[in-house]
């Protein structure tokens, strides 16, 4: 009996699926979809991303989520090449396999040789891995994902080999903290300011423990990176601030108890439900660093964050804060993306990434010189029921949608207080100023829920501009 998986993501294909006129391969969807992240890290850090972006290919694709479920385990995976490239390989068939060529009870010959076996239980369709357990099969939560290489479908575990089993024991592969993030994509930023401050060596030997920073991490600091990494005595700090020389594994953390860092600032641990935060003097609480994995070395251990800790400034230092915080930065030669591409690389604005698809404003963002107020996912379920209200109404969505944007490029030196701006759907927004804030409202937002803008001057392709606000911006209805 064959069971169709294919309506599992009814909307999600249509808001994922690139059209024909947007083609992009396998590797490029997995590498724009902030959810797949750490998928895309791995297949870049495997080398197989020029195999998976020819011919056709059908991708298990798990999400950070189903990485995350491996728990200390993953560690170990990350820090081992060839585990690592079995454990992807697995996940991918040569060939087209759509949901409705899923057989209950069958198998499917994977690209390591393996085979993995197609479940079904009640409405919901699982591909089981020989090395998973019954309680942690991967489920297929979104299918049928086409692309110009293949098709895609996303599953909430990763497809275990019969060698990761549970009963099977994981090759160590000893590396040192200092390997394990220079050999792994997740951590090339860190890497790279490692390097640059000198601290490298000392990471290769003695007791460690790091509070490591992935990639996203590095990147919501946005253009404060680039002053991080142009200062090398703030950039060292800032690194400082996330190690501790002697090892401090997970359960060995207190909730409401502090460390003592390198730099000789402390921090806390705030436990919240079932997550835990290692919180330095410097941080916002909408930019707590959550602990989300463990990776064991040789010399040490490295919890997973995903923000960076932020020391605390000598106040008898620091400038007065004026807007914006930071000078503009302008994309490298040969490196720029467009607005979209970075809407859709980023986690907060994964939301801002779907609508726009919705809209059919994919190719404009793409191709002219725009300026726009990107609202995050917080912003977006700020509206409530509202929400649904407007993603049911194309009309609506891509009014409101052009409300965020302006012809042109806009940088926040631009922008005056208490003036109109011309918005791209023809009506006026107003700058407010308050202290060192700057609001940028629409004539439909009340004044309780002003947009902020919250990141300032993140340069785009086509002289584009992207700025942060934590409110949709509302035009009159």
């Amino acid at each position: 009996m064959k069971r169709s998986v294919g309506l599992l993501i009814v909307v999600s294909a249509a808001v994922l699926a690139p059209t024909s006129a947007q083609c992009i391969s396998i590797v490029d969807f997995i590498c724009r979809v902030s959810t797949l992240s750490m998928l895309c890290a791995s297949v870049t850090q495997v080398g197989i991303g020029t195999q998976l972006n020819s011919g056709n290919w059908t991708v298990f694709a798990p999400t950070n989520n189903a990485f995350f479920r491996l728990g200390d385990r993953l560690g170990v995976v990350l820090g081992n090449p060839d585990v690592l490239a079995g454990v992807i390989s697995y996940h991918t068939v040569e060939g087209i396999v759509n949901a409705e060529d899923l057989t209950c009870s069958g198998s499917l010959e994977m690209a390591n040789g393996q085979t993995s076996r197609t479940e079904c239980r009640s409405d919901s369709i699982y591909q089981k891995g020989q090395g998973n357990g019954l309680g942690a099969m991967p489920q297929v939560v979104a299918s049928n994902i086409n692309t110009c290489s293949g098709v895609v479908h996303m599953v909430d575990e990763v497809l275990l080999p019969a060698e990761l089993g549970p009963e099977s024991q994981i090759p160590a592969g000893c590396k040192s903290i200092a390997d394990i993030v220079c050999e792994s994509s997740l951590f090339s930023t860190l890497c790279t300011a490692i390097t640059q401050a000198g601290l490298r060596e000392a990471l290769s030997g003695g007791s460690w423990t790091i509070f490591a920073p992935t990639n996203d991490a590095f990147a919501r600091l946005g253009n404060t990176l680039t002053t991080a990494l142009a200062d090398n005595t703030l950039l060292t700090d800032i690194l400082l601030t996330h190690a501790i020389e002697s090892v401090i594994y997970s359960n060995s953390l207190e909730c409401g108890g502090t460390l003592t860092m390198a730099n000789s600032q402390q921090t806390s641990t705030v436990c919240h439900a079932d997550s835990i935060f290692q919180v330095a003097n410097g941080n916002e609480a909408s930019s707590l660093p959550q602990i989300e994995l463990s990776i064991y070395a040789c010399n040490g251990v490295l919890h997973l964050v995903s923000n960076v800790l932020l020391p605390s400034v000598n106040e008898s230092e620091e400038a007065p804060m004026t807007f914006p915080i930071v000078a503009p930065m302008q994309a490298p030669v040969g490196e720029c993306r467009s607005i979209v591409e970075i809407a859709c690389s980023t986690e907060n604005l994964s939301t801002l990434c779907s609508a726009v698809t919705q809209a059919d404003l994919v190719g404009t963002l793409s191709e002219g010189s725009y300026t726009i107020f990107a609202p995050t996912n917080i912003a977006f379920s700020n509206l409530g029921a509202t929400l649904d209200t407007v993603l049911a109404d194309n009309n609506l969505l891509t009014d409101i949608l052009l409300y965020h944007l302006v012809e042109g490029a806009v940088y926040s030196t631009d922008l005056v207080c208490d003036s109109e701006v011309v918005m791209a759907n023809g009506q006026t927004s107003r700058t407010f100023c308050e202290n060192d804030d700057i609001f940028l409202a629409g004539q439909g937002n009340e004044a309780t829920a002003l947009p902020l803008v919250v990141l300032v001057d993140l340069a785009a392709c086509n002289n584009s501009v992207l700025h942060a606000v934590d409110e949709v911006i509302l035009p009159m209805l």
